[in-house]
């Protein structure tokens, strides 16, 4: 969810961009990072000493929260100067081909970073919790992608200036690909699909009644955490690890080189 600037959008504006387990390593005694977490709690395997700290069971999720907070702060201290620099925008692809990440943690006021980070915080612990700090965090960046890349595509099969070079900033990609994976159809994840559709919802008719919000971003997001979620789901366990990897790997790859090498002309 975004709430749009007071300004209607103009060219360079920047545009609100809105939202298998792995196994043990060998000897090691300890999960690998992409190991999910306990789905429940269980008994507990020691006393923890009396200095020992206890450390957050969704660490990704509050390091991705906290991470758009600074950003944010430095945001108040330097203008616009973060999304102009760190912003995605097709025009700008193939020189700056990292911004395709980067806009995912830029906000272009306090309510579109406070919905924002109150979505991150809902489906973040949740899915970080069930499928461990590794998948969630890959799961994360690949949304991230997926929504830029969405943004790239549609501005290009669009064709006008102002769509070429707008600036598309914010979370919503990333967000709304934890929604996608969540919206999977499987009765393997506990959770409670009438309010996951029904944010769906709510956000669609905010896209549909408010300007400037970034509908590219929100699609690609969701379309990619939902491909991700399948499989993830409906692969064999022992070939899930492998068929995520492949699946992030090429479509990585494919994004952005087609962000580097399809030329962009305004």
């Amino acid at each position: 969810m975004s709430v749009p600037p007071h300004e209607s959008p103009e060219p360079g504006n920047p545009r609100l961009g809105g939202s298998g387990p792995g196994s043990p390593q060998p000897g090691s005694g300890h999960p690998g990072p992409f190991a999910p977490g306990p789905s429940a709690p269980g008994p507990p395997l020691g006393m923890p000493g009396r200095n020992a700290r206890r450390l957050p069971s969704t660490p990704v999720t509050y390091a991705l929260i906290g991470a758009c907070v600074v950003v944010w702060l430095l945001q108040l201290l330097t203008g616009d100067w973060i999304p102009r620099m760190f912003g995605f925008a097709a025009y700008w692809a193939a020189p700056e081909p990292y911004t395709a990440l980067t806009t995912a943690f830029i906000h272009g006021g306090s309510m579109h970073i406070m919905f924002n980070m109150i979505g991150l915080y809902f489906f973040g612990t949740f899915l970080e919790r069930y499928v461990g700090s590794g998948w969630f965090a890959l799961l994360y960046l690949f949304s991230a992608l997926g929504g830029s890349l969405a943004v790239f595509f549609l501005a290009l099969a669009d064709g006008s200036p102002q769509a070429l070079v707008t600036v598309h900033i914010g979370a919503s990609g990333a967000l709304f690909g934890l929604v996608g994976f969540v919206a999977t159809p499987t009765r393997r994840l506990d959770r409670n699909l009438t309010g996951v559709l029904g944010f769906v919802a709510i956000n669609a008719v905010l896209i549909w009644l408010v300007p400037n919000i970034s509908w590219q971003a929100h699609l690609g997001g969701f379309l990619t955490g939902f491909v991700f979620g399948c499989v993830y789901f409906f692969t064999p366990q022992r070939l899930r690890a492998l068929g995520l990897l492949i699946l992030t790997v090429v479509v990585a790859a494919v994004g952005f080189a087609a962000l580097v090498l399809v030329p962009v002309t305004v």
